[in-house]
């Protein structure tokens, strides 16, 4: 099976190729960087949010709620209990990078560009794309984020530069 994911979908995805090498042929891994950027991620302000209606005052809680809640038929309550179970964990890094086929994605904007270009490198079968003029939260419904994934994963070896 293949595997398409984009942020909190990446790092899911990393840790199924890991996990589930011999099911998991080839993956593409949008918008991830190294290390663990949802230790910052307010779960109780997450929560209180969900269940009263809260402000959320932290800028990454509130914009992960803002993506979440705008695809309709997600779970909001499963989607904050991932987070909260994916921090401290095994985080993405150089010394645990999954063995298969892997595209890496992320946009020419994101601040998370060169963690993620890092990444690419360190894994022994990679290959990086950027995605011109788009940020974290607009890269994954980009025409070229789609059509390096489509042609990486209907491709024989990774097709996209290292660079």
């Amino acid at each position: 099976m293949d595997y398409v994911g984009y942020s909190l979908g990446a790092r899911v995805g990393w840790q199924a190729a890991r996990e589930l090498e011999g099911r998991i042929r080839r993956a593409v891994l949008g918008g991830i960087p190294d290390g663990d950027p949802l230790r910052r991620f307010q779960v109780a302000d997450a929560r209180a949010h969900i269940e009263h209606g809260t402000e959320v005052d932290d800028r990454l809680t509130g914009a992960y709620l803002t993506m979440a809640r705008a695809v309709p038929g997600n779970d909001l309550r499963a989607l904050v209990a991932l987070v909260e179970g994916m921090r401290g964990g095994s985080q993405p890094g150089a010394g645990n990078a999954p063995a298969q086929p892997l595209l890496f994605a992320t946009g020419s904007e994101d601040r998370i560009l060169e963690a993620s270009r890092a990444l690419a490198h360190a894994a022994p079968d990679a290959a990086f794309s950027e995605i011109p003029g788009r940020n974290h939260f607009n890269a994954p419904t980009a025409r070229a984020f789609r059509v390096a994934a489509i042609g990486f994963l209907g491709s024989r070896g990774t097709t996209a530069s290292r660079g």
